[in-house]
């Protein structure tokens, strides 16, 4: 069943707007250009923003040579600590240098779990992570040498039993209080996912298991691109080599870390004595305020993981302790969700058969060939492999992505809007293409979910699809910047500044109102409301339809199908959330059809309509793995 539209039923009402120079939907509207000489013009939220707005000079060479220079001298310093590490923890394997030489040297037999300590604390695996969360691959082959030992100190982990467990804890910054929330022990950091991604949630730091799988799906992008590099500059060589290198590693990591993880069951690691030591057995937790007793049920544990808020009473009873409880679930499906959705952000799929820039893309052919296209090819590799670690990934708001198996410059994007705008929990996708000029031109972005063409979600997304952003030259402002806009910027622009809380502003000429006028606050609320009810029709609905019915062919979500296991799992994880969702969108369209009466009457009446719905594909949908518990 396709739900009626609301847009048409006093879509524009504005008070006492004036209607002269509105834009009109439809294939004959042009965003409204404010005029660019007058300061006094204010942009409306949704223009985006480029790299720069060419007020910068061109660049000083005498300070890029001093920064290069500094980089260097920073780059061996690590690097001779790193050597210096390796010769300790493989002091009969390690040649002498060179790092990832042969088998990059074997691991003590069986180091003493205090060794395993004064790694972890000592800050190596988190060094380790920094280094390897760096986006560009490009970047990595340039500083080869430092990134060689660090290869190496990884192989070596995973040359050992007993230092696999460091892949596999959050690497956590060394400088973190163990009341900060940062020191996980390593049962809660494993059990979400089974793969020891802890996540990067609140209260949480990504394992070093968790950056390699994201290496290994950016070394594969690379790696497609081989044949066309090889023939290039002498650094796309060197990044190539090493991309090689790490893909191979990076499987290294993720065959060690499932062979520890088997071995271990249900079992402690030797690091679990110190993450938790002194705690278990109710002694006083540090940095802690109110009662030091502990009633030994392991509720200080969780109250030091969120750094011990709130008041304890004797013995660990009453209200506080529940609080503690509560915050403690609350951090747990947090996590959950990060370390269950971040493997599922970026994806190498078949796009072209679906994908709205398909004649185009198919009329300019292969990007491969000769200078101009090897360095375009460069560029979109580089930016794609940066979109599997660079995504937005939290409780609250994502960005996933797919790139076509035979073609990098055809994509298509799912954005869930942020928890506080009438979009939350919403899936927003997109289909993007990099037409042969780029990067000297913006990629061309259609937005995919209006209902077939009937829902104008935004003052800034058409019906028709179109963007207005000013990024995209869709709008006035600051413009695409060839050096230094990406697609990842696009990607955050949408979500963050056209997918906002009051989208009521966005439309040209509204946002001087936003801090000033109070009168429009009933016509915010109203354009608000008429938003819940298009994302619950026409984004959650056929979202949830997709997911709970995988055997139907047939789905209202334009290019759903890509991402069908991505809203499945997050319409499970997040099923507490969306009901509590729909009974809150509920009360405040309620209160706006009392309030405004005509239209908001009928988006009441569809809303009732629409949520018996959606509450029952969620229950289908999860069955009897359905969460039952307070998720917030």
């Amino acid at each position: 069943m396709r739900w009626p539209s609301v847009d048409s039923l006093d879509t524009c009402s504005r008070g006492k707007e004036s209607t002269k120079g509105r834009r009109r939907d439809g294939n004959k509207r042009r965003c409204k250009r404010r005029r660019l000489d007058d300061p006094s013009n204010a942009w409306a939220k949704g223009v985006g923003y480029g790299g720069s707005d060419g007020s910068c000079g061109s660049d000083n060479v005498a300070a890029v040579k001093a920064a290069q220079e500094r980089q260097r001298e920073a780059d061996d310093e690590v690097r001779s600590c790193l050597k210096a590490l390796l010769a300790v923890i493989s002091p009969s394997g390690y040649p002498g240098g060179g790092g990832g030489g042969g088998d990059g040297g074997r691991a003590l037999a069986s180091p003493p779990p205090l060794l395993h300590a004064v790694l972890q604390y000592g800050g190596l695996p988190y060094v380790l992570r920094l280094l390897f969360q760096n986006d560009s691959l490009l970047d990595m082959g340039q500083r080869e040498g430092m990134y060689r030992e660090a290869m190496a100190l990884v192989k070596c982990f995973t040359s050992s039993m007993s230092l696999l467990e460091l892949l596999v804890v959050p690497a956590s910054d060394p400088r973190d209080t163990p009341g900060s929330g940062t020191v996980t022990p390593l049962s809660s950091a494993t059990a979400s996912d089974g793969h020891g991604a802890g996540g990067s949630g609140a209260g949480s730091d990504p394992p070093l298991s968790t950056i390699f799988e994201s290496i290994g799906r950016r070394c594969a992008i690379f790696k497609r691109s081989a044949q066309e590099l090889v023939d290039g500059a002498e650094e796309d060589i060197a990044a190539l080599g090493l991309a090689l290198e790490l893909g191979a590693l990076a499987d290294e990591v993720s065959a060690g870390v499932s062979m520890w993880q088997r071995s271990m069951g249900k079992a402690h690691g030797a690091l679990h004595a110190f993450l938790v030591d002194g705690i278990e057995d109710g002694d006083a937790v540090q940095g802690c305020s109110g009662n030091a007793g502990g009633s030994g049920d392991g509720t200080n544990i969780q109250l030091a993981k969120h750094g011990c808020r709130g008041e304890r009473t004797a013995g660990g009873a009453g209200p506080s302790s529940a609080v503690g409880d509560a915050l403690s679930t609350h951090a747990a499906h947090r996590s959950e969700y990060v370390s269950v959705m971040r493997p599922l952000q970026f994806r190498e799929v078949s796009l072209l058969d679906d994908h709205y820039y398909r004649r185009r893309a198919e009329s300019s052919g292969s990007s491969a060939g000769g200078d101009v296209m090897r360095r375009r090819l460069k560029r979109i590799t580089g930016e794609i492999s940066g979109l599997a670690t660079g995504l937005p990934l939290d409780w609250e708001a994502s960005a996933f992505v797919a790139v076509d198996n035979n073609r990098v410059d055809v994509l298509r994007a799912l954005l869930i809007p942020a928890s506080d705008t009438p979009y939350a929990n919403g899936a927003f996708i997109f289909d993007i293409y990099l037409p042969p000029e780029y990067p000297n031109v913006p990629p061309k972005v259609k937005f995919l979910t209006t209902g077939g063409g009937k829902v104008r979600f935004n003052p800034n997304l058409y019906r028709d699809g179109k963007v207005c952003l000013s990024l995209l030259g869709t709008w006035a402002g600051p413009s695409w910047d060839p050096a230094m806009s990406t697609i990842l910027q696009v990607l955050v622009s949408i979500q963050s500044m056209i997918l906002v809380s009051d989208p009521y502003y966005n439309e040209p000429g509204m946002e001087v109102f936003e801090a000033q006028d109070s009168s429009r606050r009933q016509d915010v609320v109203d354009y608000a409301n008429r938003q819940r009810y298009n994302t619950l029709a026409f984004s959650i609905l056929p979202a949830l339809e997709m997911a709970a019915q995988p055997e139907s062919k047939s789905f209202s979500l334009s290019g759903g199908s890509t991402f069908r296991d991505v809203l499945a799992q997050h319409f499970r994880l997040k099923r507490a959330e969306v009901l509590r969702q729909c009974d809150e969108w509920m009360v405040e369209i309620t209160a706006s059809a009392t309030s405004s009466r005509g239209s908001q009457e009928t988006i009441l009446k569809y809303t009732e309509m629409v949520l018996p719905k959606i509450k029952s594909l969620l229950q289908s949908l999860c069955g009897e793995h359905c969460s039952t518990d307070g998720q917030s």
